[in-house]
């Protein structure tokens, strides 16, 4: 029998991966989802809508499910939006999480936390899994005090830190996509300079998060580990490595898309609170214990839109 792997979150953009890899990897999948229908309703996959906030409804929904292992992704993960309304963000970053590791604990389910990079400061040159946190916006501040509720009431579980994520999926929303389209009609973009990030691809980390359950009795983990991508890069960088595949695949010059990217300042931008500068996460040791060697932003460009000049070449054939 398929061991019992609930996932909060899983109406948002890593919820999907996550549950599309924990069918592949053998678990009998239940997905929860609050704010929107869960994106994925494969007939593999059971899903709930409830609010994660309403401690009733969390122990209902254990005691209906009576999972295995759980990944709890569901958060209010925009920081802007957080400082913005701090009370809503403690209550589905803090006290949600509260509520489902505690059931969690009860059961003994293997327990992975997804947590943030936000959780430090952005000072240091690079930060590991056992540095001390230092947050200074409201959505670390928070993802910071959930870590230690859930290290308090499940020594065993695992605390998984992730980086900024992106995909090139056209399904998927994010910063990647909102580019692709701002490239495609001729629409500035802004991208900061001075914002360092190891971006990391979503599916990479629905996979190491997956296995970090399937493998927790077979291999030791740390209780907190960090999955950052293989490479740190601006979201300048970011844009201008993206306008120049973009102009390949358009068929358009390199200068006509780079020309769109306006070069901005984080430590001037004032609107959403304050944002770490340079957070580097020391990550090499759990992708090589987990299997699994995350692609580069520059190795996830090379196959943007090539499942699509597939198609074309296809169709010019027949």
């Amino acid at each position: 029998m398929s061991k019992k792997l609930l996932i909060t979150g899983a109406s948002g953009f890593l919820g999907r991966y996550l549950c599309d890899h924990g069918i592949r990897q053998g678990f009998e999948v239940h997905a929860v989802g609050h704010s929107r229908e869960v994106l994925n309703c494969r007939t593999k996959v059971k899903s709930y809508r409830i609010d994660l906030c309403n401690p009733l409804a969390v122990s209902q929904l254990f005691a209906q499910v009576k999972p295995d292992a759980v990944i709890h992704a569901a958060a209010m993960a925009h920081p802007a939006v957080c400082e913005q309304n701090a009370e809503g963000s403690y209550q589905a970053n803090v006290l949600a999480t509260q509520y489902v590791i505690k059931w969690a604990a009860k059961r003994q389910a293997h327990f992975v936390f997804v947590s943030s990079e936000q959780v430090f400061s952005g000072t240091a040159l690079v930060y590991r899994a056992g540095d001390a946190t230092n947050p200074i916006n409201v959505y670390g501040r928070h993802k910071a005090q959930a870590e230690r509720c859930v290290q308090a009431l499940h020594p065993q579980a695992v605390v998984a830190r992730l980086p900024l994520l992106y995909s090139f999926d056209t399904a998927d929303t994010g910063f990647a996509q909102a580019m692709i389209q701002a490239f495609k009609q001729g629409k500035a973009v802004q991208a900061f300079t001075d914002e360092i990030r190891p971006p990391a691809h979503v599916d990479d980390v629905a996979n190491a998060l997956v296995k970090l359950v399937a493998l927790n009795k077979l291999m030791a983990f740390k209780s907190i580990v960090h999955l950052g991508g293989p490479e740190a890069l601006t979201r300048y960088e970011m844009a201008l490595q993206l306008a120049q595949r973009c102009a390949v695949i358009q068929s358009v010059s390199s200068a006509s898309l780079t020309g769109l990217i306006k070069p901005l300042l984080q430590s001037a931008f004032t609107i959403g609170g304050r944002r770490p500068a340079r957070l580097w996460l020391d990550s090499t040791a759990t992708w090589a214990q987990l299997g699994i060697q995350p692609r580069t932003w520059g190795q996830s460009l090379a196959k943007l839109n090539q499942a699509d000049d597939s198609a074309k070449a296809d169709v010019q054939q027949g």
